[in-house]
């Protein structure tokens, strides 16, 4: 099945001029107590910009018992980070965390940073590629700045407002990512750069004739945004190296960071390469554990080429209008795919995500010429300002600067696909939990009804203004509306026909609870769940739709889990039919043996060894 996913998002120009509304916390250190004078960094990247810069982003500070006050857009997913003052010990770092206005977030600063000077070995191995800069970012938040230049000796400056975990790319002299890496933890803020490796390359026609001018792009992941909040961990960025292009026999050789020759390795190499042209499909060869060809593995292991069969092109095109047909012209639109890559022994399949950029047209038209036949899921995002879009304006302090139409396809069109932000229709929802209060900080989750709906990074999500409000533009048709709080949860059919207002009750989540202890009984605080099986009889019948999102997202819930100061731990999950999870406890090296995880009523006690 082939799904495409449409969604609004407003630019930076027009996100600088909402009210912003306060997100509240507290830094504290790794014994719990309050850091005074804390630099606390947060960013917003809106769902479907994971491959741009931050639409919004700042800092602020703690008071000297810990607290702080971040000004951010209403109905927006920030990431925070909190980075201590100098001390003899080095500068405290927290993790990142996800939050929205109306929040009150706690941010533990338990790692240490003690050197602030990078690293980069191996860097003489290629000459030719220098000299070097680095961009930082913090999950898909880049950090602030120019790039950073590296030094002749391979170091470089770091800025003080690092995370705990952080990562950069290495860029070469034309600016091309040669790799993306992680910012060590350890104290001599050492990495490596892989040496160099030689990628023979041929690219042909679809008749098998050579190809000449076909350009090769290497194809970099950076892995999943993973702050602790209640919804799909989102898409990371894909990153694409410019490799060159081919000769007139089509032929192209390249150098990549590996540690050994590709061809000659064995195990889970990840090595994606795209070859594309005008007026041809674009196609993806290289290694995963095996060689693979135009997206099907191969069993010869005595080949030393990888070669790319182009066939004509076949374009994805899409026109957005809106009041009175009129085109949406000059807005970027990030198109995000999974192509397939056909497993040679067992017939099943696995997928690479790959982004397009583009621009509509001044009819509002935009076209994906090069876009590979062997693509999966598909999602489009249109970046456009709210009023553009029909929202009357007193609704729009209420809503995301992400505006959602999502529009979902059940295989690839074969015409071009017509957006009429004009029939979408205003949906005003009001979050509340139990006790009635609003349910600020709830994710929302939203996905037109479907059997086949996945819960899962494609899934739109939204959360609440500090009043528990949230005004979104929808699609005519039949929706499911899933809200999760700390330990609360709703999930609702709408059907939207025309504009309409609801309210959404939370109630309590069913839980496991209990408290993790040492061999001497005493708490353990800080321990960590992870969640290492899941069982899963099958059963026939349509399950009930808190199950068909619980089935996506109770592993990613569960290993969310950590015992409080006093050892106490709270598990909220779904239940769902059929289905057993089986986990342990981890603090540092030691954990728990393996139990079953339950909903009851009465708290169970979880020894680590």
């Amino acid at each position: 099945m082939l799904r495409a996913l449409i969604a609004i998002v407003l630019p930076f120009a027009s996100l600088a001029a909402q009210d912003r509304r306060p997100l509240l916390g507290t830094v504290v250190d790794g014994d719990g107590k309050p850091l005074a004078h804390a630099t606390v960094c947060f960013g917003y990247v809106p769902f479907g910009g994971e491959d741009l810069p931050p639409h919004d982003q700042g800092t602020t500070t703690t008071d000297a018992r810990g607290r702080f006050k971040a000004d951010v857009l209403p109905c927006a997913g920030y990431s925070l980070w909190a980075v201590g003052p100098e001390s003899d010990a080095g500068r405290a770092t927290s993790g990142i965390l996800n939050a929205a206005a109306g929040a009150l977030v706690e941010l533990r600063a338990t790692a240490r940073r003690t050197n602030w000077r990078l690293t980069i070995e191996g860097l003489d191995a290629w000459p030719e590629a220098g000299p070097f800069t680095i961009r930082l970012f913090a999950d898909t938040v880049a950090l602030p700045g120019p790039p950073l230049a590296v030094a002749a000796d391979g170091t470089v400056e770091l800025p003080l407002l690092l995370p705990a975990i952080a990562s950069f790319d290495l860029c070469d002299q034309a600016g091309e990512v040669l790799a993306t890496l992680s910012v060590p933890t350890k104290a001599d803020g050492k990495v490596k750069l892989l040496p160099p490796q030689t990628v023979p390359m041929r690219v042909f026609d679809a008749k098998g004739q050579p190809l000449a001018g076909a350009e090769v792009e290497q194809r970099l992941s950076r892995g999943w945004n993973h702050g602790l909040d209640f919804g799909p961990y989102r898409p990371g960025r894909t990153i694409r190296r410019r490799l060159g292009t081919t000769d007139a026999d089509g032929r192209l050789v390249a150098r990549v960071p590996f540690a050994k020759d590709p061809f000659r390795s064995s195990g889970y190499r990840q090595l994606y390469f795209l070859a594309k042209k005008p007026g041809h499909a674009a196609s993806l060869s290289g290694f995963t554990d095996q060689l693979f060809l135009d997206g099907k593995e191969v069993a010869d292991k005595d080949l030393t080429e990888l070669s790319f069969h182009l066939p004509a092109a076949l374009p994805l095109a899409a026109r957005f209008t809106t009041t009175g047909g009129r085109g949406l012209a000059g807005q970027r639109v990030v198109v995000r795919s999974h192509l397939r890559i056909e497993e040679a022994t067992n017939g099943g399949w696995q997928a690479q995500e790959a982004t397009w950029l583009a621009t509509t047209d001044a009819e509002g038209r935009v076209t994906i010429a090069d876009l590979p036949r062997n693509v999966g899921e598909l999602s489009m995002t249109l970046l456009a300002p709210k009023a553009e879009l029909g929202m009357p304006e007193p609704l729009r302090r209420s809503a995301p600067p992400l505006a959602l139409a999502p529009l979902r396809f059940q295989s690839r069109p074969d015409h071009e696909v017509v957006v009429d932000l004009a029939t979408y229709h205003t949906v005003q929802l009001r979050l509340l939990e139990a006790d009635k209060s609003p349910a600020r900080g709830a994710t929302v989750l939203m996905a037109p009804e479907h059997p086949e709906t996945a819960w899962d990074a494609g899934t739109m999500q939204a959360t609440p203004d500090p009043a528990g409000r949230l005004n979104l533009l929808l699609a005519p048709g039949s929706w499911t509306v899933f809200v999760r709080s700390a330990n609360s949860m709703a999930c609702q059919r709408l059907v939207v026909e025309h504009g309409l207002e609801a309210t959404l009750a939370l109630s309590p989540m069913p839980a496991m609870r209990g408290r993790v202890v040492g061999k001497d009984g005493k708490p353990i605080a800080g321990a960590t769940l992870d969640l290492v099986s899941m069982s899963r009889m099958g059963l026939d019948g349509l399950r009930p739709p808190e199950e068909q999102v619980a089935e996506h997202l109770n592993w990613k819930w569960l290993d969310d889990v950590r015992s409080d100061a006093d050892g106490n731990f709270l598990a909220p999950f779904v239940p769902v039919s059929g289905a057993s999870y089986e986990a342990v406890f981890h603090h540092g090296p030691r954990q728990s043996a393996r139990f079953q995880v339950q909903v009851g009523a009465d708290p169970v006690t979880i020894t680590i060894d």
